[in-house]
């Protein structure tokens, strides 16, 4: 009889910790992986604000240019919120702003009507 308990048991034992998620499964999805910072990913909308510069990690943010005459405040407030980023700085005269952006927010930014550039921050060396 204990022949037969354990044998039920050697058998149960793997489905239930499968049923419980305990193993991985093949047909699981992956987690996603982490974007890397200077990937560039193509905006889906026909005509996306231009992307300038080049990634550098010493300054790894952007800096958004709003069309003239948009309240700069109120929209790098409104975009933070709909693409769940921290503005940094809020620029008046030239309106716009710079924060820290993944690729995939450069690539929905890039499509919004109010973007006209989207540009990556960089580092000014003395000579």
């Amino acid at each position: 009889m204990n022949l037969l308990r354990l044998t039920i048991l050697t058998l149960a034992l793997p489905l239930a910790v499968a049923t419980c998620g305990g193993g991985s499964s093949p047909t699981a999805p992956a987690a996603p992986a982490p974007t890397d910072p200077s990937t560039v990913i193509e905006p889906s909308c026909a005509d996306p604000a231009p992307l300038e510069g080049t990634y550098d990690s010493r300054a790894p943010g952007y800096i958004v240019s709003l069309e003239q005459g948009t309240d700069a405040q109120a929209t790098a407030d409104e975009l933070a919120a709909r693409y769940g980023f921290e503005v940094q700085r809020v620029f008046q005269s030239l309106p716009g702003f710079s924060a820290e952006l993944t690729p995939e927010v450069v690539a929905a930014i890039r499509c919004e009507p109010v973007v006209v550039l989207v540009e990556h921050d960089g580092v000014v060396e003395a000579f």
